[in-house]
């Protein structure tokens, strides 16, 4: 793994200690969310294998928003394992086809005609 360069590790640092004080000091997220944020932010700085999990959360921000479908997926990342490849493999799949299924919904709402009135 190669070292960080300044800029990152600047990055780096001034995130975790957000994270940190968005837990600790704020009360604002949950411990679970903690280390999941802290995680994220590990995978995306320093360079871990990530299975793809940066790229999959920017689609999900770009999407839909669908609450229902968002608190899946939510759960699904505070699940995750993120110490375990097939864990998070499995994880970023689900993801995946969650964001698959809102973009569907979103088609076919697009696609209906609106009722006619009489």
């Amino acid at each position: 793994m190669a070292p960080m360069d300044k800029y990152a590790k600047q990055l780096y640092d001034a995130l975790v200690n957000l994270i940190i004080n968005l837990h600790l000091q704020k009360g604002s997220l949950t411990r679970e969310e903690m280390y999941c944020l802290l995680n994220v932010v590990d995978m995306a700085l320093v360079d871990k294998e990530d299975q793809g999990l940066v790229q999959v959360l920017r689609e999900w921000q770009a999407g839909e928003p669908n609450q229902e479908i968002d608190e899946i997926i939510k759960v699904t990342l505070l699940n995750l394992d993120f110490a375990k490849p097939a864990s998070l493999a499995a994880g970023v799949e689900t993801i995946c086809e969650l964001i698959r299924y809102n973009k569907e919904l979103g088609e076919a709402g697009t696609t209906q005609e609106p009722p006619q009135s009489e």
